[in-house]
Formats: C-alpha cells, structure tokens, sequence
C-alpha cells in the first residue's frame, strides 16, 4: 500500500491522464497487498518517527505462495491466481482528496502523497538518452490514485490477509512524520500505520472512536481465531498463501489479540 502514497504505484495501471484503468496483458499479474507498508515492520508494533506504530501486517506469506505460483506459471504453464488491485472503475481506486478515511481519536490524516510530475529533458532524451534541459522542464504532474478504504478505513482491494479480512486495527501504507522532525503533513517514507481499535464499547464512546470495537465483533479469543482459520483457508485454496504456511498466520493473529487485551 505505502507505494501508492510513496512511490506513485497507480502508474502502473492507468491512463497517464487518470481518466480509466489500464487493460494489462494476459502474461502479467498485479498483486497489492492491502494494508502494508514497504516492508513488514517487527512485532508489537513501535513508534520510531511516525506519528503512529508502524505497520506490522506480514504480507510475505502471500509473496511465498504467489513466488511458488510464478515458478509454476514459467515451469509448467500453470496459471496463478488473478490478479488483485484496485481500479477506477469500480471506485476501489480513487483520489487522495475523496478517499474519505475515518476520522479517528488522535490520527491525523493528509493528502500529501509522492507526484510523478511531466518533465521534459529535450529531444535528445528519448532517442539518444542525452540531457539537454537541466534541469528539465515541468509540465504539470500525473493523476494520482491510492486504494479505497472501509468504514474501518483498511482497504477493500487487493489481497486482504486475514487480519485485514478479520481485523483488531486499523492497516495503512501511510504514516506522517512527528512534529518533532518537522514537516507533520509529510509522509514518513516507507513506513505505514498501526491503528489498533477501541477495546469496548464503553472505550470506544469514550475516545469518540467510529469504529467498532474488539468485543462488539468477537465473543472471544478463539471466535476471533477461528475466523482467522477460515480466512487463512480461502486464500490458500486460491493460491495467495501455501496451505502449510496458514498455521503461522494462525499463531501471529493470536500473538496479536494477546497484545492487545493486555493493553499494548
């Protein structure tokens, strides 16, 4: 998800004037993983030098499943899994400004995301790889789109893992930089956010927090766990995670859900 804020990512597959999707081709698959960050961060999350925890959320299950399926597909010419990302026209692909995230207790929120900007080097540039404007001229910058989100404000596109499916928080690719670095409407790079939902009820009309909390949606621990083993199932019978991998995801939901009732 941060490469939508961070790296422009919505490139990849739609029009440069931001009007439609793009038709990829049959020997290519997009695969998002809703919810992340760059990179998996450690467990229980930790502030460094975001405003919020760094996201945790392992997505590397599914890299296992989906780089097991690529070597099939070039092996055996058996066909992966679908491909998973937003788009424009279902509207699980839209503009920072209408992505209307949740107002939560204690998050700011921004729409300063990364711009790939139009810029024109010369003539040179493109035949021949030569600079002739330096610096290049600016030409406007190129429609930027990140992925929809939920009432929960986690994204509804993409492979959404258990604990996105089944969730105790809050999951972005966005984080913005402490006030105490500068900048507090800037993204912190690379780094999304953990945003862990209000434990009750009585917690979450005390916060002013929308979202539902942990005990409204589960009666228990192993509700919850159970939920998570039906998830983990589904995605392995559609190829995004190997079945012998599901009983990790398992034992990470639960390390969560301890953490959490234990008040962080």
């Amino acid at each position: 998800s941060y490469e939508y804020w961070g790296r422009a990512a919505s490139l990849i597959h739609t029009t440069i004037d931001g009007k439609a999707d793009i038709e990829i081709p049959e020997n290519v698959r997009i695969y998002h993983f809703a919810g992340s960050q760059h990179g998996p961060a450690g467990f229980p999350p930790r502030r460094s030098i975001g405003q919020q925890p760094s996201n945790p959320m392992d997505f590397r299950w599914a890299m296992r499943a989906l780089l097991a399926r690529m070597d099939q597909w070039i092996s055996d010419d058996v066909d992966p899994p679908a491909s998973q990302y937003g788009k424009i026209a279902d509207k699980t692909l839209v503009s920072p400004e209408g992505l209307g995230f949740p107002s939560l207790p204690g998050v700011n929120f921004s729409t300063r995301i990364h711009k790939a900007y139009k810029a024109d080097y010369g003539d040179r540039f493109y035949r021949q790889g030569i600079v002739d404007n330096q610096p290049p001229k600016v030409e406007g910058e190129y429609p930027m789109f990140v992925p929809a989100v939920d009432a929960d404000g986690n994204e509804i596109a993409g492979i959404r893992l258990p604990v996105i499916q089944v969730p105790l928080a809050t999951y972005t690719g966005w984080n913005l930089r402490h006030p105490d670095i500068g900048s507090p409407a800037e993204l912190y790079s690379m780094v999304g956010s953990f945003l862990p939902f209000p434990g009750t009820r009585r917690e979450r009309r005390q916060t002013g927090d929308p979202r539902l909390s942990i005990a409204e949606r589960y009666s228990n621990r192993e509700a919850y766990l159970r939920r998570i083993r039906t998830e983990a199932g589904r995605l392995a019978r559609q190829g995004f995670l190997i079945g012998s991998d599901a009983p990790h995801l398992t034992r990470q939901a639960a390390e969560l859900w301890d953490y959490l009732s234990r008040g962080q």
